[in-house]
């Protein structure tokens, strides 16, 4: 299973936001760790990535903090918008803050 993890946006990270492949990824078990960052939960979501341009789904796991306006939507299950690393679709970058195509 593919781990993705809440860091600031290092400059890796801010390359694959660019020329990430565009995808989707959809939360489908959200666990509370019981930590706060900056007074946002830290979760477990466990979820499901896939390629915009296709290709079987594949599991993913993020921990890190959500942002309460976002937390809703990721407990309803929504997909949001995702980059993913075309060499190593192992390296995923979630986009909290935006709904999937």
């Amino acid at each position: 299973m593919t781990t993705t993890q809440h860091l600031p946006l290092r400059d890796d990270l801010a390359e694959l936001a660019q020329t990430g492949v565009p995808g989707q990824a959809q939360p489908f078990d959200l666990r509370e760790t019981g930590a706060f960052v900056d007074r946002e939960p830290v979760l477990e979501v466990l979820m499901s990535v896939r390629r915009v341009d296709g290709g079987p789904p594949y599991p993913a796991m993020y921990l890190g903090p959500i942002a309460e306006p976002f937390l809703a939507r990721a407990q309803d299950g929504l997909p949001f918008a995702a980059r993913i690393d075309p060499q190593r679709p192992d390296r995923v970058l979630v986009d909290w803050t935006a709904c999937a195509a």
